[in-house]
């Protein structure tokens, strides 16, 4: 069974409010690895890398490029493996960030049966 986890928009630093994600460096459906820088985010003050802090798939991307999102909006889902539709739509729908959410809480993917060998 697939885990679903929030990649949100992070938090550097007491006054940030918001921040623009300025590139996506992956595609939705990528498999990364801890370290992999996932995205750039800029800020009034700078430009960041975000990497990956796991190894992880990120089976949707919900935020633009270009676009502006407030801290803990949620900007992508990653999931331990392969997971239904279904499930990332109830995930995406189900999402309250928070100001101070720096990680969401881990989510079972329910639906379909994804344990298929060479699943990935």
């Amino acid at each position: 069974m697939s885990t679903l986890r929030a990649f949100t928009m992070p938090k550097w630093g007491i006054e940030m409010l918001e921040g623009t994600v300025a590139e996506w460096n992956i595609q939705e459906g990528d498999r990364v690895t801890k370290g992999q820088v996932v995205a750039q985010i800029e800020t009034d003050k700078i430009v960041n890398e975000i990497q990956s802090e796991f190894d992880t798939i990120f089976v949707r991307l919900v935020a633009k490029a270009g676009e502006v999102y407030p801290v803990g909006a949620l900007l992508g889902v990653m999931a331990s493996e392969a997971a239904p539709a279904a499930a990332v739509d109830a995930f995406v729908r189900a999402f309250r960030g928070s100001g101070d959410a720096q990680e969401a809480p881990e989510v079972p993917a329910q639906g379909e049966d994804t344990s298929e060998a060479g699943a990935g």
